[in-house]
């Protein structure tokens, strides 16, 4: 077949020292199977692409623009513990500049590893940077035939030793012709990865006709690791699934727990203790409640309760946000004397007025007390 089709095992192709095994595109498509743009591409370490969809030793995902928008994994999906929790991690990977000619196979090192740890359970992985390839044929070289791979490959540290888990990047670029070539691969993609100590290499191999032949690449690539929070993902996992905008929202359905989350202090939360709700509660019946304190204060305010501020002696407003005036107020005073009397005098569409009394004298009393809002909608 040819090289825009299919690749067979028998082919040149496959015999060439990566990991290619089979390979499908309309055009070009053994450079782009290296590259892993390919539309089919079925590799030797078992890992393959179809379209949008990726196969890796540990799950299978769906990609858009080179970012995961779905997985499914063979392991149980990110924890509340892992998606609230903190992950913020920049390596560089070594780089630089190489020329080389004839047979070659060569790397920039090794990066420091990116270490994720309980309580996080999984983490995404970006890997961005820019990659160049060049190839220069000497005019005099009678037969000119060059090529150069270069790919950022992904090390797990597994039993005391790093070992290999997956190619990040593969990039290829080939020339018969007597000329300069040089291409620029941008790369930009987030992979899903189970906690662990990672570290990335970049590696370039290759081979020219003649010493007058020369291969270059430049590469300067970073990995940014962050918790599950970071990537905007469906995850189905052995034990539920979770929806992961970021890591203040997210929907959550698993053996764990049921939530859904939208900003730091709005979510619903159901788990083997209870349910636990925090933001604006709106539902018939009991609205909101606070405690104000005699100078005015508002704290520990639940629904629609919003703020509170003392007018003048004994007289205090307290405002709510319901958009309408169709409810009812309780009051409990907090006071030591426990002589006074509070009544409501207002009630208006965002707030209402109390006043304090001391019957005794018929005064207004500063004094604290407690509330709830009872509404119908």
């Amino acid at each position: 077949m040819t090289d825009n089709v299919v690749s067979a095992p028998a082919s040149k192709r496959v015999c060439k020292d990566d990991n290619v095994f089979l390979f499908a595109d309309p055009s070009n498509a053994y450079a782009k199977a290296l590259e892993g743009t390919a539309m089919f591409i079925m590799r030797k370490d078992g890992t393959s692409k179809l379209g949008i969809m990726r196969v890796d030793i540990d799950n299978v995902g769906l990609y858009k623009a080179g970012t995961e928008m779905m997985q499914f994994r063979t392991a149980i999906v990110p924890t509340r513990d892992d998606l609230i929790s903190s992950v913020d991690q920049t390596v560089q990977v070594p780089g630089g500049s190489a020329i080389e000619s004839m047979s070659f196979n060569s790397d920039f090192g090794n990066s420091d590893p990116i270490v994720v740890a309980s309580p996080i359970s999984s983490f995404s992985l970006q890997i961005s940077g820019l990659i160049q390839l060049g190839i220069s044929n000497d005019y005099a070289t009678p037969v000119s035939l060059s090529q150069i791979t270069c790919r950022v490959v992904l090390e797990k540290l597994q039993d005391g030793s790093y070992i290999f888990d997956r190619v990040l990047s593969s990039h290829y670029l080939f020339s018969e012709e007597v000329d300069i070539l040089q291409e620029d691969y941008t790369i930009d993609s987030t992979i899903n990865l189970a906690a662990g100590s990672y570290r990335a290499r970049v590696e370039y191999y290759g081979s020219t006709n003649d010493g007058g032949d020369t291969c270059s690449v430049s590469s300067s690539i970073a990995m940014h690791a962050q918790g599950a929070q970071a990537n905007e993902c469906i995850i189905f996992g052995t034990n539920g699934l979770v929806r992961i905008k970021n890591g203040t929202n997210y929907s959550l359905f698993s053996d764990e727990a049921v939530e859904h989350k939208f900003d730091v202090n709005k979510y619903l939360l159901i788990d083997s203790n209870g349910i636990k709700a925090r933001g604006g509660f709106d539902v018939p019946g009991f609205r909101g409640s606070g405690s104000v304190s005699s100078v005015g204060t508002l704290t520990y305010s639940f629904g629609k309760a919003a703020q509170s501020s003392r007018l003048s002696q004994g007289v205090y407003s307290v405002t709510h946000n319901l958009g309408h005036n169709y409810y009812s107020v309780n009051l409990t005073l907090y006071n030591a004397d426990a002589q006074l009397t509070a009544v409501v005098t207002s009630k208006y569409t965002n707030s209402f007025q109390i006043k304090i009394v001391n019957p005794s004298n018929n005064s207004l009393t500063d004094s604290s007390f407690d509330f709830t809002i009872h509404a119908d909608a």
